[in-house]
């Protein structure tokens, strides 16, 4: 299962991702994404789903700068 997901980041700019919860989890992962690409590829989601299936609990997000979240890329660098 996949659930939206958005928070804030330490400057108040909103991070889109994605929650990939299997029915039972005691581990979690955080994929974190290369530049200039995102949480929200086919790469991502594959990783997210792939690691649900086996039974860990996957938050992808993409950070500031890079779409769907807030933000510019010029200002990670």
């Amino acid at each position: 299962m996949e659930k939206v997901v958005t928070f804030k980041n330490n400057v108040g700019l909103n991070l889109s991702g994605a929650v990939h919860e299997p029915g039972i989890y005691d581990t979690a992962l955080i994929y974190c994404h290369g530049f200039p690409s995102s949480g929200d590829g086919k790469s991502a989601k594959r990783i997210g789903e792939t690691f649900a299936k086996k039974g860990y609990l996957v938050l992808r997000f993409s950070f500031s700068g890079t779409p769907p979240s807030e933000g510019r890329l010029e200002k990670n660098y």
